[in-house]
């Protein structure tokens, strides 16, 4: 089950440093949380089963974790929470990924993630046609009960969310960067409109800021998490594409 922060002080710090043992590698820390899928477990994990992952480092960060400055903002009303591929709550299409995110940090409507779903992306800065296009689009697709996915971004991805939103329907929104850092960040308000309404996820450690490579993996967790993706308008060369 997703592991709820605000609730046990020692569980959350454990988790926080269980999710910067991402650098590392992300493959390995897969592996690990497939095995032993909570930092109580890994702290219960055998000597040579712990000697054959190379978990002796990360079990003596676990049993002594340095404190870490959780951002208050982020409980409430809708409090943050993660989530890894054997929680019931990770999309199942990304399940299927073979470089899925280990882990996945969510704030809003956890149920929308296993909901049929759009990915509607596109260029930051769209023409009027292209702006008219995907806010059609979006609203179609959320009054036909599919969830918008999108990444965030100025231009057609704001437009999508928005878009889902006003029509009274539902979207998920996948960041480039820490669930504390939203990006870009005139879209605090947005992003605040959906956890209300829908889910906001990252895949990277709280305090994250967006750099560039980071684009490149919000775009392959946007595409696992929906049947079919819809690219509105895009430049060429264009990461969208």
């Amino acid at each position: 089950m997703a592991h709820q922060f605000g609730l046990n002080q020692l569980a959350d710090t454990r988790w926080l440093t269980l999710t910067r043992a991402i650098k590392k590698s992300a493959r390995w820390l897969d592996a690990v949380l497939q095995a032993y899928p909570s930092p109580e477990a890994i702290l219960g994990c055998a000597r040579e089963p712990a000697k054959a992952l190379a978990l002796e480092g990360l079990k003596r960060a676990l049993d002594k974790p340095a404190p870490i400055d959780f951002p208050s903002g982020l409980i409430g009303d809708s409090p943050l929470c993660l989530i890894t591929p054997r929680d019931p709550e990770y999309p199942p299409l990304l399940r299927e990924c073979p470089d899925r995110p280990p882990f996945l940090f969510c704030r809003g409507v956890l149920p929308y993630l296993g909901a049929a779903t759009l990915s509607i992306v596109g260029t930051r800065k769209p023409s009027l046609e292209g702006r008219r296009a995907a806010r059609e689009f979006a609203a179609a697709a959320a009054a036909s009960g599919l969830v918008v996915v999108s990444g965030l971004a100025l231009g057609i991805d704001g437009i999508a969310h928005d878009a889902a939103l006003t029509a009274g329907g539902s979207t998920v929104a996948v960041l480039p960067s820490g669930m504390d850092r939203i990006y870009p960040a005139r879209h605090q308000r947005l992003a605040e409109r959906v956890v209300a309404e829908g889910v906001l996820v990252s895949e990277f450690p709280l305090g994250t800021p967006p750099r560039k490579h980071h684009f490149h993996r919000r775009n392959r967790t946007l595409s696992g998490f929906s049947e079919a993706t819809l690219v509105v308008e895009a430049g060429r060369p264009s990461g969208t594409l």
